[in-house]
């Protein structure tokens, strides 16, 4: 599951963001146990990751893999461009398919 994975945000990543991506900063594996939610980590994490971002001149984009979560990437600037699907077209895939979000902070449209 982990090759599929990886093959489809590359998909993705190269049909919607191309070779820009390269370019670009990116925010992976970005998770706050529970019992610490609500207190400012994630943001501060994502605060200083834009903040390099925009000294550098750089866009930045994500995926968010729980949609509860799309509107708190929104309030630092997110936006949605497109969606990758994993385990969509794969008979051996027991559950429901997981929808990933790609999101992306362009560079001078809104700072953190």
């Amino acid at each position: 599951r982990r090759k599929e994975l990886s093959e489809v945000m590359e998909a993705v990543t190269n049909t919607l963001l191309g070779a820009s991506k390269f370019q670009m900063r990116v925010l992976a594996s970005l998770a706050t146990h529970p019992s610490y939610q609500g207190r400012g980590y994630a943001s501060a994490l994502i605060d200083a990751l834009c903040e390099r971002a925009d000294y550098e001149g750089r866009s930045t984009w994500l995926f968010s893999s729980n949609p509860a979560n799309d509107a708190f990437y929104e309030s630092f600037g997110f936006v949605r461009l497109g969606e990758a699907v994993v385990g969509e077209n794969n008979p051996t895939w027991k559950s429901e398919p997981v929808r990933m979000a790609l999101m992306v902070r362009v560079f001078g449209e809104k700072l953190c």
